[in-house]
């Protein structure tokens, strides 16, 4: 992986890490110390949410106009901007526009993830996209892991001005280098703006219909989606309080064993990329029935020690499905379809998300919280199905 493009994307990617886990924490004080209401913070991740989902939709009709490096440095330089925008709001008491910019980030964001993980293949050999993605992951997990402890600190010295302060640094680090990818990415194969706008809105959805291992591939991220709401902090909370009977501390714990299993897994196919990158569909096999097995024993027992371990598991279980399918999907899917493909995963995963979310959380309030769990685990044994005829059919 010698190229200086794929380098500078992971640079780039890497600051947006630390400005998104920043401005996470900054927003959500800003939040509390202008409302003082939990249900106006609740609605951040919501308004997110649904913003991010309007943006995969309509994100064919940018694709149809702008190149990837230009979509994905325009979207770091008009964040820069925003939070900039932010930071001069804190002053106020007026919680309307916060949640304007709020929803105009995701906005942009919903823009530059599918145009950044489509850039990935350009920019590295087709033998490197195992070893790629597997770099990618650990170094934004790493990045993401060390921000959540580091941003606490900075509140606490500089309180929510200062940390968007580093937050408008590190996106205008990001900014530089997505700017300086234009530089090194081959010629980006787009569709002319003379095609019609609804030929455009709907070349990932046609891919994705004349495809059937694709249907299949899109059927397994919906429901990988909403098995994974059960990870999100509200539900491990309570489980962590119902269950195991112990402080809320074991919650950090948790989402650090998280983190820490996300990036062993990276770290292990990194240095043995040559060996998973010709046996990808296994890869996501094992990711799905580890992720259930592990998931099944975390719900039905209450040992507080062994919960990390697990945890641990199922972030490398999640690794594993991670970065198995991204490549599978860079390898398979030609170059000038990829991003579209990415803008309908994109939207299918943050629908599903959403809807997950809801329905964990009145069946979490209705039973004993260990059901939500094994409905999980049943869930990724669907997938496990699924993609076990969706490999034999490739």
């Amino acid at each position: 992986m010698s190229s200086k493009g794929f380098y500078w994307l992971l640079i780039g990617q890497a600051n947006n890490s630390a400005v998104m886990v920043l401005y996470i924490i900054a927003l959500m004080d800003v939040m509390w110390e202008h409302t003082g209401s939990v249900f106006m913070m609740s609605l951040v991740p919501v308004v997110i949410t649904g913003t991010r989902f309007v943006s995969s939709l309509v994100a064919p009709l940018m694709l149809r106009r702008y190149t990837l490096p230009t979509i994905l440095a325009g979207s770091q330089w008009t964040k820069s901007v925003l939070f900039l925008c932010l930071v001069s709001l804190i002053s106020f008491e007026q919680v309307m526009p916060i949640f304007l910019l709020v929803s105009t980030i995701a906005f942009l964001d919903g823009l530059s993830d599918p145009a950044s993980q489509a850039l990935l293949p350009r920019l590295v050999t087709k033998s490197d996209l195992m070893k790629a993605n597997s770099t990618a992951s650990v170094v934004f997990e790493t990045v993401s892991m060390s921000c959540w402890p580091v941003g606490g600190i900075l509140l606490v010295l500089l309180y929510a001005e200062g940390v968007f302060i580093a937050v408008i640094g590190f996106s205008i680090i990001a900014a530089l280098f997505f700017s300086l990818v234009g530089l090194q990415a081959p010629h980006d194969h787009q569709h002319s703006q003379t095609v019609e706008w609804k030929v455009s809105m709907g070349i990932g959805w046609r891919k994705i219909l004349e495809t059937p291992w694709l249907r299949r591939v899109m059927a397994t991220t919906a429901l990988e989606a909403i098995a994974g709401v059960v990870w999100i902090a509200a539900i491990v909370y309570v489980f962590v309080d119902e269950v195991l009977h112990v402080s809320q501390a074991w919650w950090g714990f948790m989402n650090a064993s998280f983190f820490a299993g996300l990036i062993l897994a990276g770290l292990i196919l990194v240095k043995m990329a040559h060996v998973f990158e010709r046996r990808l569909p296994l890869l996501l096999l094992i990711g799905f029935s580890g992720g259930s097995i592990l998931t099944t024993v975390f719900a039905l027992h209450a040992i507080p020690l062994l919960a990390l371990f697990l945890v641990a598991g199922v972030g490398i279980c999640e690794q594993m499905r991670s970065v198995g399918l991204h490549t599978i999907l860079q390898q398979q899917i030609e170059e000038e379809k990829l991003v579209y493909v990415y803008t309908v995963q994109g939207a299918v995963s943050t629908l599903a998300f959403g809807i997950g979310a809801f329905l964990v959380g009145i069946l979490a309030d209705a039973m004993d919280i260990r059901v939500v769990y094994i409905g999980s685990a049943l869930l990724l044994s669907g997938c496990f199905i699924i993609w076990l005829k969706t490999w034999k059919r490739m």
